[in-house]
């Protein structure tokens, strides 16, 4: 299922700015769609007793936690090769250059503890006026390698990224974007 939503989002965000905005998404945000229009969103929703659904296997050889912490207890932040910046914190959030099919500047995807959900922005994300560069933002987490911190894991292969968190996942991918 694809869950998607448009932000308005400043000029100016940065990638602390979008984990407070994805802390603060369970709450806001618009709900799911639905594929079927005769079938409401809330119809594919699991029940609360229903298991957590499972953590995507991690497929590429794990790195070092410690060498992605960020100091002073902040998370854990890494780039792709891709151009996607990364934070693995109370919630992940993911953001870098639009996915093809998308009339959009830039990509945002994010994991709570209730949900994950791809969105897109019209506006162009430029921290401090330059254009988004992953790479000013943590250490690179090379295709073929895994990251698996206390608060959520990521996997990165080739232009693919997987992340989880409590049940819940998202998967950036220039041949079709989900978020469960």
């Amino acid at each position: 299922m694809i869950l998607t939503a448009r932000l308005p989002v400043a000029a100016s965000l940065t990638l602390a700015a979008l984990v407070a905005l994805s802390a603060c998404a369970s709450a806001d945000s618009p709900q799911q769609s639905s594929p079927d229009p005769t079938t409401p969103a809330a119809a594919s929703t699991p029940p609360s007793n229903a298991p957590p659904t499972p953590s995507p296997t991690l497929t590429g050889a794990a790195v070092n936690p410690q060498d992605y912490e960020v100091h002073g207890g902040g998370g854990w932040r890494f780039y792709t090769d891709s151009n996607i910046s990364c934070i693995i914190s109370k919630t992940i959030a993911c953001m870098g250059a639009p996915l093809p099919g998308t009339r959009s500047k830039y990509t945002v995807a994010t994991i709570t503890d209730a949900r994950a959900q791809l969105a897109w922005s019209d506006t162009q994300l430029k921290p401090f006026g330059n254009p988004f560069d992953a790479t000013r933002f943590g250490r690179l987490l090379p295709s073929g390698s895994s990251l698996s911190a206390p608060l959520g894991e990521c996997n990165v292969s080739g232009p693919v990224i997987t992340c989880a968190h409590g049940g819940h996942s998202f998967t950036i991918d220039p041949a079709g974007s989900t978020a469960r």
